[in-house]
């Protein structure tokens, strides 16, 4: 924003406190950022309609539960649900059971989205099954409102498929079998 940043957190906190999750949530609402960083929460909100989703990933289901005065108190909006890249090919399979656990913790009608590595910073570019079975599971869960959608990482990388890795994805007709 060109502003300059808003009060830092002391040096021994770990991740941010709930009076600066408040102050993001403002802060994309559209409500004042003062020049010294800080929000005014009691001003108009110029964008209401923005939310503010949190990323977990499938080995911070312990710490959601812990975190949960985020949900209770409307701070965040919904999840962005993710098994951890490396992770994806060994355990692709548990999803359903896993978002089952979420939402057990999450309210009913409290968004969640689910997502599949194509690429993933630290091992490269993902093998295709396991993505497919993430994609084939959520979309049966949002055909039962379990899940509201289904997020890949990175679309950005489709341009740069080589023809042996566009091949071997073949997501025309992987999309055309499993999701048209």
């Amino acid at each position: 924003s060109g502003l300059p940043p808003g009060p830092a957190p002391p040096p021994a906190q770990k991740g941010l406190n709930v009076q600066q999750m408040r102050d993001i949530k403002a802060a994309l609402q559209g409500k004042t950022v003062r020049a010294d960083g800080t929000v005014d929460r009691s001003s108009d909100a110029t964008t209401p309609h923005l939310k503010l989703f949190a990323v977990t990933y499938h080995n911070q289901l312990q710490s959601l539960g812990k975190s949960k005065v985020l949900i209770d108190d409307g701070l965040l909006d919904g999840i962005s649900f993710w098994i951890g890249g490396p992770a994806q090919r060994e355990i692709s399979a548990n999803l359903t059971s896993l978002v089952a656990e979420l939402r057990a913790i999450v309210p009913r009608d409290f968004p969640v989205f689910t997502g599949g590595y194509i690429t993933y910073s630290s091992i490269g570019w993902t093998e295709p099954a396991p993505f497919y079975d993430l994609l084939r599971q959520s979309v049966d869960m949002y055909d039962d409102g379990r899940v509201q959608g289904f997020l890949l990482f990175a679309g950005s990388v489709l341009k740069s498929m080589n023809n042996s890795l566009w091949q071997e994805w073949d997501l025309p007709g992987q999309l055309e079998m499993d999701y048209f």
